[in-house]
């Protein structure tokens, strides 16, 4: 386990409740075999297409974390049209690929469309704050 074991939320936001979504036993089967094979796709090459995304949920306020009680990334954002989900703030699965030019990313469970990042600026040496968010992660709507 890693040092991160609670996700990092921005300061105006809290989390009060965690929303558990139970998977049978042939569900994780079949969403590991599905990752697998995107898995080896990518290693081939592939990328996903426009049509491939049409159905995956949207991630949009979304910035990097660590998926709690581990060192592994994830992301974390308000969704929309999550199969599972009610639309709000969540945080996804493990990260296995992500795109940025693109504007996607595949989870341990699914493939999301990055909407816009969540705003990022970090202070310079000279104690001037930088944003480094601009042009990164805002595809979604393109195709």
């Amino acid at each position: 386990m890693g040092a991160h074991s609670e996700p990092i939320l921005p300061p105006d936001r809290k989390c009060d409740v965690m929303i558990a979504v139970p998977y049978t036993p042939a569900e994780v089967v079949a969403r590991r075999e599905r990752l697998l094979n995107d898995l080896q796709k990518f290693a081939s090459g592939w990328t996903p297409s426009a049509d491939d995304l049409a159905q995956a949920p949207v991630l949009s306020g979304w910035m990097f974390d660590f998926y709690p009680g581990s060192d592994l990334l994830n992301l974390v954002g308000v969704v929309t049209g999550h199969p599972r989900l009610p639309d709000g703030w969540v945080t996804t699965s493990p990260l296995a690929a992500i795109d940025l030019a693109n504007g996607w990313a595949r989870t341990a469970g699914r493939f999301y469309r990055l909407g816009e990042r969540a705003p990022f600026k970090r202070v310079d040496d000279n104690d001037q704050v930088i944003d480094v968010t601009s042009g990164v992660g805002d595809a979604a709507g393109q195709s």
